[in-house]
């Protein structure tokens, strides 16, 4: 999405929001943004990194969450996250997680941060497509953009493809 009225809608997608700001950013709106609020705000908001745990394969996530996981984040995704994750404990921890130390990310790899935020999140359509679209994410009062992700429409259900949490991590993403 572009500013106000300069992005045609495209098959498949929403109609853009007409208040966006100068800059293109806006509450959720399309279906894509809506699918990635959720996953932000429901990561973020647990207190619980529980999709985070499950995408980087640490021994302590809920095994019996790992299901419905899948049917948000692809395969592709959760192997970039899981095999980065084993590097920094290996490269921090000699590969074994030790309590009380942090090993691996310093921020949680899905919401690209160590917190939340309390007024919800901002997004701007980089490219759309039927079946993929990258989205930008920033919180509102902040003009940094904090991660951009791909997300794909498979089986008429969108999944969580790529992140790039700015500018530190990368996961799935070209």
């Amino acid at each position: 999405m572009f500013a106000s009225g300069a992005s045609p809608a495209v098959a498949g997608q929403d109609v853009p929001p007409k208040d966006a700001t100068s800059d293109g950013f806006h509450y959720p709106s399309t279906s894509a943004e809506q699918f990635l609020d959720l996953i932000i705000t429901l990561e973020g908001g647990t207190g619980n990194a529980e999709l985070g745990w499950y995408a980087e394969n640490v021994p302590w996530r809920n095994t019996l969450k790992d299901a419905h996981y899948a049917r948000l984040i692809t395969p592709g995704l959760r192997e970039a996250i899981s095999r980065e994750e084993a590097r920094l404990v290996k490269k921090n921890c000699d590969g074994k997680y030790v309590e009380g130390d942090n090993c691996s990310f310093d921020a949680n790899p899905i919401i690209c941060a160590q917190d939340y935020s309390e007024e919800g999140y901002l997004f701007r359509t980089e490219k759309s497509g039927r079946n993929e679209v990258v989205l930008a994410l920033r919180w509102p009062g902040i003009s940094q953009i904090i991660g951009t992700y791909r997300l794909v429409r498979a089986g008429g259900v969108w999944k969580l493809d790529g992140i790039r949490c700015d500018p530190t991590m990368s996961f799935n993403m070209p």
